[in-house]
């Protein structure tokens, strides 16, 4: 249901699927049964260990049990998607909108090759960079959000705008959730998922868009505006990047050694985060 329905990128809303997560049962090697959480929101005191458990990607336990918590499904959606010149005017509104009041279920952020492999969303055609919005609610609040939203488009200097109705919404996000196939599809692509600070997504979005042009590499790149998560892929040439398989079925962490003249070692070397080892940006390709 929550991938059917809900944008795969509403954990801006919504959080993640262990966010939902009230409790569990748990059987450890020992053969003891683990109870945790409960079947009520406020009903533990002390460490989360639902969280523990989900996090230790069944190392800890074996999970038999789960309870979840549920939501109203929205009364209606809308999205709201606008393209702008260039980077820096769409980021603007990201954080103008993260600093507000409105509570938008998802934000997209598409450079020009996402855009036109992403055509329900209204942007194709468009250069620059896109940014989507959903919105989930009742029909007042959804239509007084995308006024709002209208409205910091327009005043970011937006280039067009395109607003969706709920029946056009779900095939728009679709397209948004498996944009980088849809772009760079194939098994010789390589596809990043990179985790930096929310207010620095832009700057990772940036870096990601001249590396790739200086390498002359086809790619696309798309980012999770609200959560900090950016994603691209690219097609490069085999031994193009030391030390990183280019079949579509391979994964490598790239937070190991340094990798001279690669994506990880020039985000490593941004440090995005300051001297905070935590806060620097963290890249796996596949």
């Amino acid at each position: 249901i929550r991938r059917q329905e809900i944008p795969v990128q509403g954990v801006l809303l919504y959080g993640l699927a262990r966010d939902m997560v009230l409790g569990m049962r748990v059987v450890q090697a020992t053969g003891e049964r683990v109870r945790c959480g409960g079947k009520v929101i406020k009903n533990v005191s002390g460490y989360d260990m639902n969280k523990v458990f989900i996090g230790s990607l069944g190392t800890l336990g074996i999970i038999t049990e789960v309870t979840f918590k549920l939501l109203p499904r929205p009364a209606t959606r809308a999205t709201v998607a606008g393209a702008f010149a260039d980077l820096g005017q769409a980021t603007a509104v990201v954080t103008r909108v993260l600093e507000s009041f409105l509570l938008p279920e998802a934000m997209e952020l598409l450079d020009a090759a996402c855009m036109a492999s992403a055509p329900a969303l209204g942007l194709a055609g468009s250069s620059g960079y896109g940014l989507a919005v959903s919105l989930a609610g009742s029909a007042e609040t959804v239509e007084r959000q995308a006024r709002e939203f209208a409205q910091y488009f327009s005043e970011g200097r937006v280039v067009r705008v395109a607003t969706l109705s709920a029946e056009q919404s779900p095939a728009a996000w679709r397209e948004a959730r498996d944009v980088l196939d849809r772009a760079v599809g194939g098994e010789d692509a390589v596809r990043l998922k990179i985790g930096a600070p929310i207010g620095q997504t832009g700057a990772l979005v940036a870096k990601a868009d001249a590396f790739l042009r200086r390498n002359g590499w086809p790619g696309a790149i798309t980012a999770h505006a609200g959560s900090g998560v950016v994603r691209a892929a690219c097609r490069i040439a085999r031994g193009g990047l030391p030390g990183v398989g280019i079949r579509a079925d391979r994964e490598q962490r790239l937070d190991g050694n340094p990798l001279a003249g690669n994506f990880s070692n020039d985000v490593r070397q941004e440090r995005l985060g300051g001297d905070d080892p935590g806060a620097r940006g963290r890249c796996a390709a596949r």
